[in-house]
């Protein structure tokens, strides 16, 4: 009960979360092997965008490569606190530095096609999606990383790359910011609704914290459920 009030979300998805916390396996209801394979899946996913995100932090933190990033950071007045709380990173100018990084950490090749970290090419083989980027991640609302934005700090026509679609993130079903400003909203009562990752950061930072974006895409009808919760 204490789990559905929190987060919004009915009994059988509040059993699911308190599983996962405790490891505790549910009994399966139904046999569903879609949806077996589809959270395996997801699980994956969600297991090397944590291994990526961690990496890249670190790249952000000290590396001389990150200085770009974090002058532009310093630019736009974002605090090491406010860096910190969104988990900002930056990614190498590598085409395959996040890709060795990975088959280190023990993924397969497979694995690390189906997460959207990498581009696989036409001729075989793949390369790293991100790079030379400032690294927004996106959570899900239990503070997961399920996606990535990547701005450029160069002169490059697309200004802002993203994930593509995952076993672990459709777009138009998630927010950003959600997972950390959905207690303010509650107690505000309304949402203001921004369209971008900076359009959220910088009012968070200045106290005004009911906010949520919708990752670039028009308002959804599932990310109106998600706000209603």
């Amino acid at each position: 009960n204490f789990v559905m009030e929190m987060e919004r979300v009915a009994f059988p998805e509040a059993i699911k979360i308190v599983a996962d916390k405790t490891g505790m396996p549910l009994p399966k209801l139904v046999d569903d092997s879609r949806f077996e394979a589809r959270k395996a899946e997801s699980d994956q996913v969600i297991e090397l965008n944590k291994w990526a995100l961690e990496w890249w932090e670190k790249q952000l933190e000290s590396s001389a490569e990150a200085k770009i990033a974090r002058d532009y950071l310093k630019q736009r007045e974002i605090t090491d606190e406010t860096r910190q709380t969104f988990r900002l990173a930056y990614a190498p100018d590598s085409w395959d530095a996040l890709s060795i990084y990975l088959r280190q950490k023990g993924a397969t090749q497979e694995q690390i096609d189906k997460s959207g970290l990498v581009v696989k090419k036409e001729e075989g083989g793949s390369y790293d999606r991100f790079r030379g980027r400032l690294i927004f991640p996106v959570m899900d609302i239990q503070g997961r990383p399920i996606a990535f934005g990547g701005r450029t700090l160069k002169d490059e026509d697309a200004k802002y790359i993203n994930s593509p679609e995952t076993a672990a993130y459709v777009k138009g079903r998630n927010l950003f910011g959600l997972n950390l400003t959905r207690d303010e909203i509650r107690r505000q009562g309304y949402v203001i609704l921004v369209e971008g990752f900076l359009d959220l950061i910088v009012p968070y930072q200045f106290g005004v914290r009911n906010v949520a974006a919708s990752l670039g895409t028009a308002l959804t009808p599932e990310q109106v459920k998600v706000l209603a919760r």
